[in-house]
């Protein structure tokens, strides 16, 4: 049996997202006779776990920026000390 989700398939311009399974079916004798495929559209759901995703995205490159900015800061006060330090020390 197979199962997954299948994207890329474009309709009218559209994604769409399929969750496809494929199971085989077998004769008296054991061998393979044919094979059912079932499909769920499932478009909405994985609309919904990319738009999360992206948020999700965005607020980390977000803190990284505000962690940067921070940590320039801390760059620049030590700079600012060292300097006043060593003026001290000529």
């Amino acid at each position: 049996m197979f199962l997954g989700d299948l994207s890329g398939l474009i309709v009218d311009g559209n994604i769409l997202w399929l969750e496809a399974s494929c199971n085989p079916v077998h004769d008296d004798t054991g061998e393979l006779y044919k094979v059912i495929k079932f499909a769920t559209v499932i478009t909405e759901k994985m609309n919904r776990e990319i738009g999360k995703t992206s948020e999700i995205a965005f607020n980390i490159s977000r803190k990284t920026d505000e962690n940067a900015d921070l940590g320039l800061n801390v760059i620049g006060i030590t700079i600012e000390k060292v300097t006043t330090l060593s003026e001290g020390l000529v």
